[in-house]
């Protein structure tokens, strides 16, 4: 037993606790990839241009590249290092904060636990899987968290004041001039110490100098950013790329702009103090029966469980009696934590609520949120504690057990949440792997300036234009990285009279890249899940898998594609897109698209042959037809029509594309074998 009290109450248990919890959650060391903008890092730092990244960065956050440039040469191109280093800043931020916590809340380990797991596995927040992107982020939290910590020790050490204040002064200019999320959270500091101070003092006057004393400090780095944010940068003519819109809106028209600060601060606090929790209850993540979804929830409420018991039972080390209550101050300063927490991003216009992408938003305010929620359960437990009591009943509980239950379940349903989504990222990166290497069997290489256009971008997890940098690095290094050979364009970035026109110009403009072409350089795809990458060819005219993609037959240029790389013993970079898969029907089928398309029907047959051997078979029967032609043009019409009765009875949608192409073989020219007629294999097919 003594052991078991020396292990709970050893300081890093807790740490390592939550530390491996995210390692499993979060898929650290799953098969886990890039997604969205990791691609333009991947891009810039290809490029080998220090000025070229920080070029990229200047439009917004002028500063920022300097995270990407410090770390590549450590973590290089490795997924997995960059996924468990956008874990460890976060957990490191988290637990930092959590001593920062008890200094202010001392003697509340049970509640801060439960806040510190809710922060670090926040069920608003679905991006951790983007871990380039946001190792910037983390970093940031995690300076921001050191910064605060650094304060609380220089309090603590006075013979190392000087020392640890410039270092906590440091801290707190380089994590907000690099990126601007937790600005707002430096204005929490001046309370902070306020109610640390106060549990020391007892003369308020006291209290108010020693505060003033351990502030003053962090204000020249408060001020010198707040001059360059909302005076100095709104200046230069790059700023329209972060604009202060609402501040803006404020000045010019101050009902109008307050009315709409007031409305979307209401909107994004109300989501993050009801919405994000409630909508756990609702189990809108899940697809039962599946079993990805039985397996995250299980798993969910097993790490809970223990969870729960851990924190009980140290609890019950720390305070041998009941723990002691979160007093008033936890909810002011939750909510000022919202506030602060949005501040930021409010003034530019952003909102939580709007925008696929915007949940990032949450990454400072949901420090507020997690403490509140905590706060709130705690109070919650203790009204139904009360209640119990006043009913009489012989059955009663105590109010931090009920506490804690409620919490459990939560962190549960959290839990299971963010499993679920990390799987949603890994099939996602399996996704993106077909899609890129599909392609590349599929396009050995591409001519300069082309445009690759698809209907829709294919993968949840992606962007156009990161699609559009993940394919410029399939097959070189980026030569400058300001001017990439290919772009990705999507319905979205075309319309249908500018695609009736092949010499349409189209340019493009992303920060410091800029892309020019034609709509006649133009490679048209249709990617699918469920289907081998489709390059669409005037053969595949009649699919009615793309049929939305009518309108780019007319500028897909099948003439971009090249059948060999300069290099021919280049391969896509398998520390970026995975190593090659193996090769099933899809590799087969990209293949003989490619020999069709070139007229190589002896290498069709023979790639035939091989899929035949090993049991491959189509993932849609459309698939057949390089098969179909190169048997036709070889004279092997019995096999052609084998396989085009199969493709028409496999879906009957089928028919018009497969007769379309024995017309257009008959408009070739193709001379028939004896026995056979265009007229009759048509009449077999029922073709009109």
């Amino acid at each position: 037993m003594s052991k078991l009290k020396k292990i709970l109450s050893g300081p890093w248990l807790f740490p390592l606790l939550l530390f491996a919890v995210g390692l499993v959650v979060y898929g650290i060391f799953f098969k886990m990839g890039f997604y969205w903008d990791d691609w333009p890092v991947l891009y810039l730092i290809k490029s080998h241009n220090t000025q070229t990244v920080i070029g990229y960065y200047f439009y917004d956050r002028p500063f920022s590249s300097w995270t990407y440039l410090a770390l590549f040469p450590i973590l290089g191109f490795n997924a997995t290092l960059w996924h468990l280093a956008s874990f460890v800043f976060r957990w490191a931020g988290t637990i930092l904060l959590y001593q920062v916590f008890l200094a202010v809340w001392p003697g509340r380990q049970w509640q801060l636990r439960w806040v510190a797991a809710l922060i670090l596995f926040f069920p608003g927040f679905t991006q951790q899987s983007i871990s380039i992107a946001y190792d910037q982020h983390f970093l940031t939290y995690f300076l921001f968290s050191l910064s605060l910590y650094l304060m609380l020790l220089s309090i603590k050490k006075p013979k190392w004041f000087s020392l640890l204040t410039v270092a906590a002064m440091l801290a707190s200019f380089i994590q907000m001039f690099t990126l601007e999320y937790f600005a707002g959270l430096e204005i929490i500091r001046p309370f902070i110490l306020w109610l640390i101070f106060r549990n020391t003092e007892s003369s308020r006057s006291q209290i108010f100098k020693r505060t003033l004393k351990y502030w003053l400090p962090y204000v020249l780095p408060l001020l010198v950013f707040a001059w360059w944010r909302l005076i100095y940068y709104p200046s230069l003519p790059i700023a329209n790329e972060n604009t202060l819109s609402t501040l803006q809106q404020m000045v010019a028209s101050p009902i109008a702009g307050i009315t709409h600060l007031v409305k979307i601060c209401a909107q994004d606090s109300f989501y993050l103090i009801v919405t994000v929790w409630t909508k756990l209850l609702t189990f809108s993540d899940y697809n039962f029966p599946a079993i990805s979804s039985l397996v995250a929830l299980a798993l969910g409420v097993v790490v809970a469980v223990v969870y729960y018991v851990f924190d009980t039972v140290a609890s019950r080390h720390d305070h041998p009696e009941d723990p002691h209550s979160f007093p008033l101050s936890t909810l002011w300063v939750s909510l000022l934590l919202i506030l602060l927490g949005g501040i930021a991003f409010w003034i530019n216009g952003s909102q939580i609520t709007r925008g696929k992408w915007s949940d990032r938003l949450t990454l400072a305010p949901l420090i507020g949120a997690s403490l509140l929620f905590v706060f709130l359960m705690e109070k919650l437990g203790q009204l139904i504690s009360g209640l119990f009591a006043r009913l009489r009943t012989h059955f009663s509980v105590k109010p931090f057990h009920i506490a804690g239950a409620l919490l459990g379940i939560t962190l549960a349903l959290s839990l299971s949440s963010q499993l679920l989504t990390t799987n949603t990222y890994r099939l996602d990166w399996i996704n993106q792997q077909n899609l890129y290497w599909q392609f590349y069997w599929r396009v050995p290489y591409l001519q300069s300036d082309t445009n690759i256009l698809s209907y829709y971008t294919a993968d949840e997890k992606q962007a156009d234009y990161s699609i559009a940098e993940a394919f410029n690095l399939l097959y070189h290094d980026p030569d400058s990285g300001t001017m990439p050979d290919y772009w990705f364009l999507t319905q979205v970035d075309t319309q249908h009279s500018q695609l009736k026109d092949p010499d349409s110009p189209y340019s493009m403009q992303l920060r410091n890249i800029t892309f020019q072409s034609i709509y006649g350089n133009t490679v048209a795809i249709y990617p699918s899940h469920s289907q081998c990458l489709r390059a669409i060819d005037q053969p595949y005219y009649d699919d009615p898998s793309v049929v939305e993609e009518k309108y780019y037959f007319r500028v897909a240029n099948m003439s971009r594609i090249s059948a060999q790389a300069p290099d021919p013993n280049y391969v896509p970079d398998p520390a970026i897109f995975g190593a090659e898969p193996a090769h099933t029907w899809c590799y087969y089928f990209e293949k003989a698209d490619l020999a069709r398309q070139l007229s190589d029907w002896q290498t069709v047959l023979q790639l035939e042959s091989e899929a035949n051997q090993k049991g491959y078979t189509p993932t849609n029967d459309a698939e057949y037809l390089p098969f179909i032609e190169a048997n036709v043009q070889t004279g092997d019409w019995k096999t052609a029509i084998g396989l085009s009765q199969q493709t028409i009875q496999s879906n009957d949608k089928l028919k018009s594309m497969v007769c379309d192409n024995w017309q257009n073989y008959s408009n070739q020219g193709v001379a028939p074998p004896k026995g056979y007629t265009f007229s009759q294999v048509m009449a077999s097919l029922g073709c009109q």
